[in-house]
This record gives C-alpha cells, sequence and structure tokens, in this order.
C-alpha cells in the first residue's frame, strides 16, 4: 500500500469520528438484534398472534436494548471490573430483578455487547465488500474499516478480546452467547476470505495462496499487531503500527505479475 494511502485512512479515521457516524451505524447492529430478540419472544406465545403478545415481543426487544445502552455508558465510564449490575440497572432506569431476566450476570451483558458490536463491524465490512473494485483493494479497504472501527468503538473492541478469553476459559458458560458471537467472528472471516478469492479472480492477488488459510493467517496476524499496538497505549504508535500491518499484507500477497 503506497504511504499516501496509509496517510488517507488515518485522516479517514479523523474524518468519520468528527462526522458522528456512530449513531447511524449503531442502528444498523441494534436492529438486527432487536429482530432476534423480538422474534424469540414470539417465539415464546402460541401461535395466536395478537397484538397483545406482538406488543409484548416489542416490548422485550425494546427493553433488552434499553438495557444494553445503558450497560455501554456505565462500562465506558467505570470499567468492567468496577461496573456493578446495580449501577447498570439503575442507568437502565430498571429493576434489579428485571436486569436478571435480560442477563443473569455482568458477563452475559459483555458478551452481548461483543455480538452488537460484531454485527456493526460485519455490516460495515459487508459494505466495503459491494464495492466495485479489486480484490487487492477490498483487502485494503477492509483493514482500514477496521482501523476506523476501533477508533469509534473501543468499547466494542475490548469486548471482543473479552470474548476470545471466555472462549478459551469460560466456555460453559453463557454458551448460547458465545455461540452467537462466534457466529459473527465467522462472518467477519468468511468477508476475508471471499475479497481474497475476488482477487484471485481478478487476477491482483497471487493465486498461489489458499485463500481460506490465507484469510485465517491475516485474521489471526491482525488480532496479534492490534493487541501489540494497544500494550503500547500511545494512539499515533497503535496508527502506525496497523497501517504498516495493512501495507506488508497487501505488498506480500499482491500478484506482481499483473498488479502495477
Amino acid at each position: 500500500m503506497p504511504t499516501g494511502v496509509v496517510s488517507e485512512a488515518q485522516l479517514e479515521v479523523q474524518s468519520d469520528v468528527q462526522s458522528g457516524v456512530q449513531t447511524e451505524a449503531q442502528s444498523e447492529a441494534r436492529s438486527e438484534i432487536q429482530s432476534r430478540v423480538q422474534s424469540e419472544a414470539q417465539s415464546e406465545t402460541s401461535s395466536d398472534a395478537s397484538p397483545t403478545k406482538s406488543d409484548a415481543g416489542t416490548a422485550k426487544s425494546n427493553r433488552h436494548d434499553q438495557i444494553l445502552d445503558a450497560a455501554e455508558v456505565v462500562l465506558r465510564n467505570r470499567g468492567f471490573e468496577k461496573a456493578t449490575m446495580d449501577e447498570i440497572a439503575e442507568q437502565a432506569d430498571v429493576a434489579k430483578g428485571t436486569l436478571y431476566l435480560y442477563f443473569k450476570n455482568k458477563h452475559a451483558i459483555y458478551l452481548s455487547l461483543s455480538e452488537r458490536g460484531s454485527m456493526l463491524l460485519n455490516a460495515k465490512l459487508g459494505a466495503v465488500l459491494s464495492r466495485d473494485q479489486n480484490g487487492l483493494a477490498l483487502i485494503r479497504d477492509l483493514g482500514k474499516t477496521y482501523l476506523r472501527f476501533i477508533h469509534e468503538y473501543p468499547l466494542y473492541f475490548t469486548t471482543f478480546g473479552y470474548y476470545e478469553r471466555v472462549l478459551m476459559h469460560q466456555a460453559g458458560e453463557n454458551a448460547d452467547l458465545i455461540e452467537r458471537c462466534e457466529k459473527q467472528a465467522e462472518i467477519a472471516l468468511r468477508t476475508i476470505v471471499r475479497a481474497l478469492q475476488i482477487g484471485m479472480q481478478d487476477g491482483s492477488v497471487n493465486p498461489e495462496f489458499d485463500p481460506e488459510e490465507l484469510g485465517l493467517t491475516i485474521w489471526g496476524a491482525s488480532k496479534g499487531v492490534i493487541h501489540m499496538a494497544y500494550l503500547k497505549d500511545k494512539q499515533t504508535g497503535t496508527d502506525t503500527m496497523i497501517t504498516n500491518f495493512i501495507r506488508i499484507i497487501g505488498s506480500g500477497i499482491k500478484n506482481d505479475e499483473m498488479t502495477p
């Protein structure tokens, strides 16, 4: 990736953050979760689709989102360790007993936020994949989109790491949430693989690679680079490491015989 593209990526990050796109994009993920929660609520009732039962399903999904919105505020201000269920219930303006009807513990809330964030990220990555450009450009833009996401939604990014730790050490607890988070992670990986396949078809990506293996390598390596970048805890250093990684990946997978 040329240096000019790296600078453009960083400028895009600053521009998007300032433009306030967070609310609009957040609603995309929220609407998908809301649809699923409402569907689950309606399936718990009989097949009689009376207005009262339909309204109950909508109310349940709205309350679910209300609690997650409140949890975002509390966790952003207090952090996961210090935040309490009491504080989340107070912020959501619900009784503590009501809170536990939706989320049995703080871990469930954090995993639900990871799912919400993953849906949002996948919506953004999917929008990149729909662009009319070659596969190599798609891979680069997917990387820049991920970088922008980290800047815009640091809490969601933190929940991704939490989900991965839970997956390794506490997979038995909140199994349904973990499974849904895993589904979203698979969607993200498939998006990368599809961009690579497009590149191999149009000649911009070296066809000697196996797209599945290469996609998994890029996905795994990106997590390691981002983790190391955030250990530095310096914004400029983080941007540099991630954009350098995007450049290295772009150069490494480029089909030199067909890409200028």
